[in-house]
C-alpha cells in the first residue's frame, strides 16, 4: 500500500530561463534572453510538457524586469468559456502590452476573432518595437489560418522546435537539484525513476519536490524501496 504524503510544492513557482532544463536548446535561450531595440517575434513549438509554458512565462518575467517593461503572458488554456469575457486578457495585451507572450494559440487558431486580435498584437508590437512570443504544438509551416495576412506574419518569426531533453540531461538535472535541496540522489535510484516513473519534465519537477520534503524530514538515504513508498512507482 503507497502511503500519501501532502508536501507544499513551492521550488518551482516561478519560472525563470536560469531554472529551465535547456538541454540541446541553448541557441533558443540566448535569444529569448536577448534584447534588442527592435520588433522581435518567436514561434516556439514542441509537444505536451516540453518546456512551452516555463519559456513564455520566462521571458515575460525577464523583459519585466530587467527592462521595466510591461509583459503581458496570456494563456490559451485558462481562457474563459464565456464568448464575452474570452478575449479580455487579449485585448488587455493589445493595449498595453510591450512584451507579449501567448500560450497554446493552436487552442483558438481557427477562430476568426481569435486570429484578428492576434493580428492586431502583431502589428501593434511591430509599431512599438515590442516582442511577440507564441506557443503551438506544430511548426508554423504546417498550421491553417483562417486570416491569410496573420498566417503570412507568423510564418515569418523566428521558430524554434524546442528539443526533447535526454535521459542524460534529466539525470545531471535531478542529481543537481538534489544536491542544492541538501540530500545525494543514487545513479541507481535515477536509473529506476526513468525506467518506471511518468518522464516529462512537469511530473519529474513535481515528483522531486514530494521527495525532497520528505527526505528532509527523514534525513535518510533514498533508497528504491523509500521511492515506492513516497511515490508509488
Amino acid at each position: 500500500m503507497v502511503r500519501q504524503y501532502t508536501l507544499p510544492v513551492d521550488q518551482f513557482s516561478e519560472q525563470t530561463f536560469d531554472n529551465f532544463v535547456s538541454g540541446k536548446n541553448g541557441e533558443l535561450i540566448k535569444q529569448l534572453r536577448n534584447s534588442v531595440n527592435q520588433f522581435s517575434g518567436f514561434w516556439i513549438y514542441g509537444g505536451k510538457s516540453s518546456g512551452r509554458s516555463h519559456l513564455l512565462r520566462a521571458k515575460c518575467l525577464q523583459d519585466g524586469r530587467a527592462g521595466d517593461k510591461k509583459s503581458h503572458y496570456v494563456g490559451c488554456e485558462s481562457l474563459s468559456a464565456s464568448k464575452s469575457e474570452r478575449y479580455k486578457p487579449l485585448k488587455l495585451a493589445l493595449q498595453h502590452g510591450e512584451t507579449v507572450a501567448i500560450d497554446d494559440i493552436d487552442l483558438y487558431l481557427g477562430e476568426k476573432d481569435f486570429e484578428l486580435i492576434l493580428f492586431d498584437i502583431y502589428q501593434r508590437l511591430m509599431e512599438i518595437k515590442g516582442t511577440l512570443v507564441v506557443s503551438h504544438k506544430s511548426s508554423a509551416l504546417v498550421t491553417d489560418f483562417v486570416v491569410p495576412d496573420l498566417g503570412s506574419r507568423l510564418r515569418a518569426l523566428m521558430a524554434f522546435q524546442i528539443k526533447e531533453l535526454t535521459d542524460g540531461h534529466k539525470s545531471t538535472f535531478l542529481m543537481e537539484r538534489a544536491t542544492s535541496r541538501g540530500f545525494h540522489l543514487s545513479s541507481i535510484v535515477i536509473n529506476y525513476w526513468l525506467s518506471h516513473g511518468p518522464r516529462d519534465m512537469d511530473a519529474l519537477i513535481s515528483d522531486f519536490e514530494t521527495l525532497a520534503d520528505v527526505m528532509i524530514v527523514k534525513k535518510q538515504l533514498l533508497t528504491i524501496p523509500l521511492f515506492k513508498e513516497v511515490l508509488g512507482y
